[in-house]
């Protein structure tokens, strides 16, 4: 059995699609750290509690 060599591969006659899933990741890595940094909904918000700390849901 023959090894495949990256002239023949889907990566060779594809790049562009190669480029694409990579932009695509370092997008979805650099959402999660932005994601990490600045939460669109805290936990304060999940849970339900009101600025003078008693929650809706309690």
């Amino acid at each position: 059995m023959a090894a495949i060599g990256f002239r023949n591969s889907y990566a060779a006659r594809h790049p562009l699609t190669g480029v694409l899933v990579n932009l695509l990741l370092l997008l979805a890595c650099a959402l999660l750290a932005l994601g990490l940094k600045l939460p669109l909904v805290t936990v304060e918000k999940f849970y339900g509690s009101s600025p003078n700390g008693v929650g809706r849901l309690s």
